[in-house]
C-alpha cells in the first residue's frame, strides 16, 4: 500500500486524519486543507500519481473542520 488515510470524527467538530505515504506525497496532502471547495479534484490529482512503491513510510496527523459526518462517523479509511 503506497497510501492510506485514517479519518476519525472527533466531537468538536473537527476530523482528524492520519496519513501514511511518501514524505513528498503527504506534504501535498496537508496542503489540500487549504483548497476549498477544489480539495476532492486536487486529491484526486495527487493520488494519481502515487509512486509504484514506498520504500519509507512517513506518517503524519492533520486535523481540519467537517462541515458533515458520514453515515458512519466511527472511522473512514482512504487507500
Amino acid at each position: 500500500m503506497v497510501y492510506r488515510a485514517d479519518h476519525t470524527y472527533r466531537s468538536d467538530g473537527y476530523m482528524e486524519h492520519e496519513l501514511s505515504g511518501s514524505e513528498q506525497m503527504l506534504r501535498e496532502a496537508v496542503d489540500l486543507s487549504s483548497s476549498g471547495a477544489d480539495w476532492s479534484s486536487r486529491m484526486a490529482g495527487l493520488l494519481t500519481r502515487c509512486p509504484a512503491s514506498r520504500a519509507q513510510a512517513s506518517k503524519m496527523t492533520v486535523v481540519t473542520p467537517t462541515a458533515k459526518q458520514a453515515d458512519d462517523p466511527e472511522h473512514l479509511v482512504s487507500w
